[in-house]
């Protein structure tokens, strides 16, 4: 993702608005996988690296390109699902993982706000 903002500064010469959006679900974290020896093994963290790690890396990414346009600044627009907000419901279903991620990617522009 550095090497897609570095190209896009390079061509356009500034960067003026990203979208930051992810969704994955599924229910794999839950797993209880296990090896050989029947010790249980590493959850998928699949859901928690695209949806939360992805978004604050795209915001890290999106800050840092802001602060070096010509005219300081720019928009980053953070997608989430109302699970976010809602903190889960029982139309969710057991996806506790999900609804962490979209309620984490609340936090970005709140503290990027304050601080």
């Amino acid at each position: 993702m550095a090497t897609l903002f570095a190209t896009t500064m390079n061509a356009c010469g500034q960067i003026d608005i990203v979208v930051a959006n992810a969704g994955l679900q599924t229910t794999s974290f839950w797993d209880d996988n296990t090896n050989g020896n029947g010790e249980l093994q590493e959850p998928d963290w699949q859901v928690i690296d695209t949806n939360l790690k992805g978004i604050m890396a795209t915001v890290k990414l999106a800050h840092y390109y802001f602060q070096r346009n010509p005219r300081k600044g720019g928009r980053c627009v953070i997608i989430g699902s109302p699970d976010g907000y809602l903190r889960g419901s029982k139309r969710s279903g057991p996806y506790a993982e999900y609804v962490a991620t979209e309620h984490g990617v609340l936090t970005p522009p709140i503290s990027l706000f304050f601080n």
